[in-house]
């Protein structure tokens, strides 16, 4: 992930789809510190820094393969060596939180949304994106340790319910969706992925092409592409005092 973070098609449109949402989070959030969790191996920080202005940038990861790569890329992001479902933060203390493609990760997804909640300032805001559609569940997950892919209601249902309010929801990656369906319903043998994930190297006219595509998919009316696609994108809100908390507040205070 740290070799292809820079070039790979996907991880360079999802930055440049990103930063008008992350604008908006911004604009909309309270005074106070930034934490982005589940940084991997910190591709995104270029872009948190230069967004983050007046702000302290927290970059929370557990993997201690990943946390040199964080410490190269960025001089001024606080390294946090934790895992989602704990924390190491006090109450209220964050005023934006990023979590991109992190929940599928957490064997108690709805433990760590409601950490997150625990963790944010009333009004602050979330910005999350996640694997869309359980039926594309295949090796390209497992190989990368997803738990599962999400439904919308459901994940909508999910957020509400630790304390959230939606505030922007939409599909990403539309005009891939139907290429990459049909091709994980092919048999294992016809693709040779029976173990691995689709980010991987590609030629470079390969991956030109596809870049193309998403920047296409990217410009289109968002009434033509927010049906569906490959991935669900939320901006949300820690719900205001004297409106029910997430799940487990009671028991981090």
């Amino acid at each position: 992930m740290a070799a292809l973070e820079g070039r790979h098609f996907w991880f360079r449109a999802r930055r440049r789809a990103l930063r008008p949402w992350l604008r908006r989070a911004l604009d909309a959030a309270p005074r106070g510190a930034w934490l982005d969790l589940g940084t991997g191996t910190g591709g995104n920080l270029s872009l948190f820094e230069e967004l983050a202005v007046g702000r302290d940038l927290l970059a929370c990861e557990q993997d201690p393969r990943a946390l040199p790569h964080v410490s190269r890329r960025s001089s001024r992001a606080r390294v946090v060596a934790a895992e989602a479902r704990s924390l190491p933060l006090e109450d209220a203390s964050i005023a934006l939180v990023t979590a991109l493609d992190v929940l599928e990760h957490l064997e108690d997804d709805e433990g760590g949304l409601c950490e997150v909640a625990r963790c944010l300032v009333p009004g602050g805001q979330f910005v999350l994106s996640v694997p869309a559609h359980p039926r594309l569940f295949g090796a390209h997950d497992r190989a990368l340790g997803h738990h599962r892919r999400y439904r919308r209601p459901e994940l909508r249902a999910l957020l509400e319910r630790c304390g959230f309010e939606v505030q922007e929801a939409r599909a990403f990656n539309s005009l891939l969706l139907p290429p990459v369906a049909l091709w994980r319903a092919l048999p294992p043998f016809l693709t040779q992925a029976s173990r691995s994930s689709d980010v991987r190297p590609l030629p470079p006219v390969l991956n030109g092409l596809l870049g193309t595509i998403m920047a296409v998919d990217a410009s289109l009316p968002r009434r033509l592409t927010d049906i569906s696609g490959l991935s669900w994108w939320y901006r949300v809100r820690r719900r205001m005092r004297g409106s029910s908390g997430p799940r487990t507040a009671a028991a981090k205070s």
